[in-house]
């Protein structure tokens, strides 16, 4: 049963396919989860049942001298990246 306000309710049902997801917490990005095209994710299991605090969007931006990537975008590639802060708080 998944219990509502936990970080896996969220990513299950208040995110859409080929979303890009950063876990945050006490104000640091944690571990990202990927949701595919199928909705399917993996999330490590200390942190399925964390209450969520917030969320928020920002674009990530990379630029080619900052990592090694063979693209066709240019120097720069936005990504956008949905940030889901997490309470210390465990749902039972």
């Amino acid at each position: 049963m998944v219990k509502e306000g936990t970080l896996y309710y969220f990513l299950l049902y208040k995110t859409q396919p080929l979303e890009l997801c950063a876990i945050c917490e006490n104000g640091w990005v944690t571990s990202t989860v990927w949701i595919d095209h199928e909705d399917l994710f993996l999330v490590h299991p200390k942190l399925m049942n964390r209450k969520v605090e917030s969320d928020r969007w920002e674009e990530i931006t990379l630029r080619t001298g900052a990592m090694t990537a063979d693209h066709n975008y240019g120097p720069t590639v936005r990504v956008p990246c949905h940030y889901i802060y997490l309470s210390n708080e465990v749902v039972n």
